[in-house]
C-alpha cells in the first residue's frame, strides 16, 4: 500500500510541477480558470504538494480500516494522474 500511495503522490506532484513550469513559461495555458489564477500567483505548487500529502495521509489512515477501498482509490487516482501526465506530455512534445 505504501508504494501505491507513493506512486499516487508522486504522479500528482509531477503533474503539479509540470503544470506550474509550462504555464509560467507560456508554453501552455491552464484550462481551469480557478487554477490559472493560482498558478500565476505562485501558490499552485505549494497547494499541490500539500494536497498530495494530505490525500496520501488520509488514504493511509483509511487503509487500516478499509484496506480494499483505500487500495482501489489509490490505484484509481494513480491511473487518472498517469493518464493526465501522458496526455499533457503528448500535447507539449507534439507542439
Amino acid at each position: 500500500m505504501k508504494y501505491l500511495l507513493a506512486l499516487m503522490s508522486g504522479l500528482k506532484i509531477t503533474d503539479g510541477v509540470l503544470t506550474d513550469h509550462f504555464v509560467r513559461q507560456g508554453v501552455v495555458q491552464e484550462g481551469n480558470k480557478l487554477v490559472a489564477k493560482i498558478v500565476v500567483d505562485g501558490r499552485f505548487l505549494l497547494i499541490t504538494i500539500a494536497g498530495a500529502f494530505l490525500c496520501g495521509l488520509v488514504l493511509w489512515l483509511l487503509a487500516r480500516r478499509f484496506p480494499r477501498l483505500a487500495g482501489i482509490t489509490a490505484a484509481s487516482v494513480s491511473v487518472f494522474y498517469g493518464a493526465v501526465l501522458t496526455w499533457n506530455l503528448s500535447l507539449i512534445l507534439g507542439a
